[in-house]
């Protein structure tokens, strides 16, 4: 069985691409591959010793706020995930 199948609950990628939570589950794992970097930066915003933010972390930070996810709280990636990620819907 692919990795897609496993993981996007039996839907090939062409599938999931214009699935509602597509672009939302992207980001997630997007922070998730990046979880250390993000709690350090986040918490260096909460913190305001973060003056200037690349255009990339600007994108994280955001989707975390607009989407109210504190990032702090989780201890790991996967917990991260398990909490946040939103199975793929079928149109």
């Amino acid at each position: 069985m692919e990795f897609q199948q496993v993981f996007f609950n039996q839907q090939g990628p062409q599938e999931m691409m214009f699935s509602p939570n597509y672009m939302y589950n992207t980001m997630l794992m997007e922070i998730a591959s990046n979880f250390e970097g993000i709690i350090e930066l986040m918490t260096e915003i909460t913190k305001g010793k973060k003056q200037q933010v690349t255009q990339l972390e600007n994108e994280w930070a955001n989707f975390l706020l607009s989407n109210n996810i504190n990032i702090l709280e989780f201890g790991n990636e996967e917990s991260f995930l398990e909490m946040y990620f939103k199975e793929p819907v079928k149109e």
